[in-house]
């Protein structure tokens, strides 16, 4: 595989510098014109120095942390800004170590660039001006063979008119056995630190020909390119991922420049791939380059999360507002006209009208209270402040005491009946949400009946579950209408002149589930209601 072809296909700026504060460039990749807005021959030729492309404040910094870690000799990591030729900044990633001669001095900086500004855009500008210059470099490539070929014509001819010994046709063959070793270390070292992701080559028989980068052992691929295997022989792939793999290869042996996403082993990648040419201009083998977009793609998933919550708590204070135009109107016109009559009814002998319509205004505020801790709750359920706060109790007499406060509110000739075949029942539940739910339940029993009406409590313990039942003889609910009634806002059609806001089943339900428990309900149109309450004796 060709090293120059190589290094030009990624996409990220290889380059060599000395140790000045100028960044003497002795090697520029081809990445240099996109990223900096100069050719390699600016920098080669000194025309512009990488120091003075730098922007003011972060030249100290760039010098100090590479001083550092040439001083320990490590590799470098460093982010920085420049000054693009068009005016612009560009905010770039490198990497980076020092090259070494055999006597363990420092010769060079061997140094690895990446745009991170607009890693997207960059990505697809990448592709397409590689499309528009393959015929172009693969023309460049074969005049380039020829210049190179006619050179080296030219140099046999003169060594042998020069007579030149056999010593110095020995030090000619020991310098360019160098600069391949050199070579091969360079695109091995490269493709080895390849930032967050890795490259792949295959050949046209889907085998891989190498694979390095930082993300290579973690992916279980060390050892992959020693033995060759092909593509369906990777462990880890599902048949969809290689199928996807595969058709993406196919198009790029056709000259395509694919781009797609893959997922593998929990990690989201962007994929980009490249055909690399032969001497003959022809497709020899596939560069694939993996960038890992795991992070991009959790805040993409979090920005539509917070987006989706934002939009229900909207929602939810929109229809909120129009219930409560509707549900404080009745009462607070209850208790306004009753405040006007009290005031009216001052003379002697008009005590029990008085305390008829201050009755009454202490029954709408109630309602008023209802309305608004309802509304409470379901906003602090949607906010998930709501935790279950399990402590130890006796359900009977807890039981008992809710029945007491429900006496108040209870129409003439209404009994609440409670069945339990045992005294005593310890649980360990959250008492301040059992006894939202009883409260809630009986209510509506209440509510939904008329005078005269049995509502039924029973509890009834079976190992180590809870099953309350609340049976009541009112209007009941549509059959049609049964599945919806625990949907936030949702009221059946035949209790529209009844008050209530459509939230009491929608919280009953998130508090029971929140102790580990479900609700379900059974009615009948005109004939009653059941509401079965299933719970755990104890908490986990």
């Amino acid at each position: 595989m060709n090293l120059d072809t190589t290094i030009n296909n990624l996409p990220i700026l290889f380059f060599r510098t000395k140790n000045d504060k100028n960044w003497t460039a002795e090697y520029m990749s081809e990445a240099c014109l996109k990223l900096t807005g100069y050719t390699s021959a600016d920098f080669i030729e000194k025309r512009i120095h990488l120091g003075h492309l730098i922007i003011e404040k972060d030249r100290s910094s760039v010098w100090d942390i590479i001083q550092q870690a040439l001083a320990n000799q490590q590799i470098f990591y460093l982010e920085y800004h420049i000054k693009h030729k068009n005016g612009g900044l560009r905010f770039l990633s490198e990497h980076g170590q020092g090259i070494y001669d055999t006597n363990n001095k420092l010769i060079a900086l061997e140094r690895f660039v990446q745009d991170i500004s607009e890693a997207d855009k960059t990505e697809q500008q990448f592709i397409q001006n590689t499309t528009e210059k393959l015929s172009s470099y693969a023309e460049e490539l074969e005049n380039t063979v020829q210049e190179r070929t006619n050179e080296f014509k030219y140099i046999v001819q003169k060594l042998t008119e020069s007579n030149l010994n056999l010593e110095d046709q020995i030090q000619e063959t020991r310098i360019a056995e160098s600069k391949v070793l050199h070579s091969k270390f360079l695109l091995e070292n490269m493709s080895r630190n390849f930032p967050k992701g890795f490259v792949i080559v295959f050949d046209l028989n889907f085998k891989i020909l190498l694979v390095e980068g930082e993300e290579v052992v973690g992916l279980g691929f060390k050892g992959i390119k020693d033995v060759r295997i092909i593509l369906n022989d990777i462990l880890g792939l599902t048949e969809i991922e290689k199928e996807k793999i595969k058709l993406n290869i196919e198009k790029t042996l056709q000259g395509e420049h694919c781009s797609f996403e893959i997922e593998f082993n929990n990690r989201c990648y962007l994929v980009n791939t490249t055909p690399l040419m032969n001497l003959e201009n022809k497709i020899e083998q596939i560069l694939m380059v993996y960038n890992n977009i795991t992070l991009q793609k959790d805040a993409e998933l979090e920005v539509v999360n917070t987006l989706k919550k934002e939009q229900e708590l909207s929602e939810l204070k929109s229809r909120f507002i129009s219930m409560a135009s509707h549900e404080f109107r009745t009462p607070l016109s209850a208790i306004l006209s009753s405040a006007i009559l009290i005031e009216k009814l001052n003379a002697p002998g008009k005590e029990d009208k008085r305390l008829k319509h201050v009755s009454k205004i202490r029954s709408n505020v109630k309602n008023l209270v209802v309305i608004l801790n309802d509304f409470l709750s379901l906003s602090k359920l949607q906010e998930g402040k709501v935790l279950a706060q399990p402590s130890s109790f006796d359900l009977i007499d807890f039981s008992k005491s809710v029945i007491e406060e429900m006496e108040s509110v209870k129409k003439s000739g209404q009994t609440i009946h409670f069945k339990c075949e045992v005294p005593k029942v310890d649980v360990f539940l959250d008492h301040k949400l059992m006894r939202h739910i009883l409260f809630n339940l009986l209510s509506n029993a209440i509510k939904y009946s008329e005078e005269e009406k049995t509502i039924v409590f029973k509890i009834k313990i079976e190992n180590t579950q809870i099953f309350i039942a609340i049976i009541d003889e009112g209007i009941g609910i549509p059959k049609e209408e049964i599945e919806h009634m625990f949907q936030r806002f949702y009221r059946a059609n035949n209790t529209t002149n009844i008050e209530g806001t459509g939230l009491g089943l929608n919280i009953v339900k998130q508090y029971t589930e929140l102790m580990g428990g479900a609700i379900k309900l059974e009615s009948k149109l005109n004939v009653g209601s059941t509401f079965n309450i299933q719970l755990p004796l104890k908490m986990i």
